[in-house]
């Protein structure tokens, strides 16, 4: 269940409004929850992870975080829902502050790259539900529709850059881009020396393919 929601079933009470304190430690509560349950997750994945792992990880009683979750799944949704937050804020950081057609391809190869390793590196349930998709499809498919608009706005960003080439040309550039990215995402660190070389290999296969 989105956050959203949450804040509203929370906000209120028998048909009345509660208090801003009860709310607050509602909203807190949720958040300890989701926490906890990212480490779970990330230690485990989601098929083993159990709402008793997660509420033992939080601190709290089974009980307690039934009283916001009515499952597994609704814990997942709602940390879904904080990723894409995040993941979106990422992606835009990865397509901005930089002139699309000016700025050396290298550079804008670590333009794109280093704010999606930067989250992964900040979100290692991130990997294990995501990466590796041990996350159900239903509850990963929103992700997987934000990656893919980020997806089509790199392949506008190739063409813009590229206007002689055929879209074939380009969308199959783009594809086999984040086919590379994809494969060896869960090894990725910041300054690492695979970061380093996945630069130097998308670098050499778009020049192959006349992107510059």
């Amino acid at each position: 269940m989105p956050l959203a929601k949450f804040r509203t079933a929370i906000n209120v009470y028998d048909g009345r409004v509660t208090p801003v304190r009860r709310q607050q430690r509602g909203l807190a509560r949720i958040e300890q929850l989701l926490d906890a349950a990212a480490k779970v997750f990330a230690q485990v994945g989601y098929e083993r992870a159990t709402t008793n792992a997660i509420a033992a990880e939080a601190g709290v009683s089974p009980g307690t975080l039934y009283q916001f979750f009515r499952n597994k799944e609704d814990i997942a949704a709602a940390l879904v829902q904080r990723y894409l937050v995040e993941l979106e804020e990422a992606h835009t950081e990865a397509l901005t502050g930089f002139d699309p057609v000016a700025t050396p391809l290298a550079d804008v190869i670590a333009h794109l790259l280093d704010p999606l390793i930067a989250f992964k590196e900040s979100h290692a349930a991130y990997v294990m539900l995501f990466v590796t998709g041990t996350l159900p499809d239903a509850l990963a498919e929103p992700v997987a529709r934000s990656e893919a608009a980020f997806q089509e706005q790199v392949t506008a960003l190739i063409r813009t850059r590229s206007p002689h080439l055929d879209t074939e040309v380009v969308e199959r550039a783009s594809r086999t881009v984040f086919a590379l990215i994809a494969g060896v995402m869960d090894q990725l660190t910041s300054n690492s020396e695979l970061a380093a070389e996945l630069r130097l290999v998308m670098l050499g296969y778009l020049h192959t393919h006349g992107i510059r």
